[in-house]
């Protein structure tokens, strides 16, 4: 079965325990990844545009509306928005039509178990409090991911232009070792800084990806600094 999954997606499959179905990674992070994806996405969809420069730069809509309800409330409510501050609004609760707000990450872990690629598995922690995991139901497309991703890493495949992406994102999220632990952690670190700061032919999508390391960097900064 072909599953279409999204940078999202791909990035939450490769930060989760495939068996116990938790996170390898703190959630905050992760919800600031996950909306830093998506941008991404729209971004190199066309659906959403920068506009202005250094601190007086925003987003703007782009030329092509988004067809899925989700990604269409995510660029509307980035649209106007500086990039931290759609970061912030998108890791925020979100409603798509008339749903409840939730949070973006139990949006895109709903789309991964309706493909059928996880199953959602629903306990509590201490007998008391809910808990929902998220294991593995469907290896493919996370094996797919990972052979394409450690073989860019490792310099035995071609880099695509979606791998790079999803790389300089986790590089960012300081999640490389994380979503690949069993790799050479020296070698992936090397390389993913080398393609994070590899230059690209789409301005916009460059742009996405810098904002987020800048955006990651000075959140390291500040906590160092407390």
């Amino acid at each position: 079965m072909e599953h279409t999954v999204d940078l999202a997606g791909e990035y939450l499959l490769l930060v989760l325990d495939d068996h116990k179905g938790g996170f390898r990674q703190d959630l905050t992070t992760i919800d600031y990844t996950v909306a830093a994806a998506e941008l991404v996405d729209l971004v190199g969809m066309g659906a959403l545009e920068f506009t202005g420069t250094g601190e007086n730069r925003t987003f703007v809509p782009g030329e092509k509306a988004p067809q899925d309800p989700l990604l269409a409330e995510l660029a509307e409510l980035a649209a106007g928005r500086s990039y931290d501050e759609a970061i912030t609004a998108l890791s925020g609760g979100v409603s798509v039509g008339d749903d409840k707000p939730r949070s973006l990450r139990s949006l895109e872990l709903e789309r991964l178990v309706n493909a059928g690629i996880l199953r959602a598995q629903h306990g509590k922690l201490l007998g008391l409090i809910p808990r929902t995991r998220y294991p593995q139901a469907d290896p493919t497309v996370e094996l797919e991911l990972r052979a394409r991703l450690s073989g860019a890493l490792v310099g035995t495949t071609d880099l695509d232009d979606r791998s790079r992406a999803l790389i300089a994102l986790l590089y960012a999220a300081h999640a490389l070792g994380k979503a690949f632990p069993d790799l050479d952690q020296k070698r992936i670190w090397r390389r993913g800084k080398e393609i994070a700061n590899e230059s690209w032919e789409d301005d916009g999508l460059a742009l996405a990806l810098a904002q987020y390391a800048t955006y990651m960097a000075t959140l390291s900064a500040a906590s160092l600094g407390r």
